[in-house]
């Protein structure tokens, strides 16, 4: 079963700041879900480990057929 993590347990487990987390999951750096834009963000403890190596952080939350989001700038 995935635990899933917050922004800010993300920080504080990675010793990053919040702003660093939500950077990366604007960026798409980080993989994380929302409901609805502007949602709560929620992020898989794999995608968090796989972000700290320098990994693709989708595979493994998800399919391969994830495609991220493009938002306006």
């Amino acid at each position: 079963m995935t635990a899933w993590l917050t922004p800010q347990q993300v920080a504080e487990s990675t010793g990053r700041h919040a702003v660093t987390v939500y950077r990366a999951l604007e960026s798409g750096e980080l993989h994380g879900h929302q409901k609805r834009h502007g949602g709560r963000w929620r992020i898989s403890t794999e995608s968090v480990e796989a972000w700290q190596r320098e990994q693709d952080t989708r595979t493994p939350c998800c399919p391969a057929k994830v495609v991220p989001i493009r938002r306006p700038a």
